[in-house]
């Protein structure tokens, strides 16, 4: 491929060249929708159990406060609690579940 190729072959050296770089393309193409559909898929399941998890959450958090374990208020600043141990309030919690003793 490339010069020497070419100067051994001429055109032809050339056509050959053009068939390898299409060939190279059309493989990095697949290899690229291979890869782009197993991130779709991933994106998907994760979207998936996300809800799931928000349906269980929500599940818990409704029934404590339907038993009158908790109230909605307690919940909420609870989480804000939580939100804030980080430093900032992001909505999201990096931190073990269970606190350390």
């Amino acid at each position: 491929m490339g010069w020497g190729r070419y100067w051994l072959m001429g055109d032809l050296g050339q056509q050959f060249d053009i068939g390898d770089l299409k060939s190279d393309v059309s493989n990095l193409r697949s290899q690229l929708r291979s890869e782009t559909r197993d991130a779709v898929i991933g994106v998907d399941e994760l979207r998936r159990e996300n809800a799931e998890l928000k349906l269980t959450l929500a599940a818990i958090v409704r029934l404590l406060i339907r038993k009158r374990v908790i109230s909605a208020a307690e919940i909420e600043s609870l989480v804000a609690e939580l939100d804030s141990e980080d430093g900032s309030f992001d909505g999201r919690f990096d931190a073990p579940i269970v606190p350390p003793p």
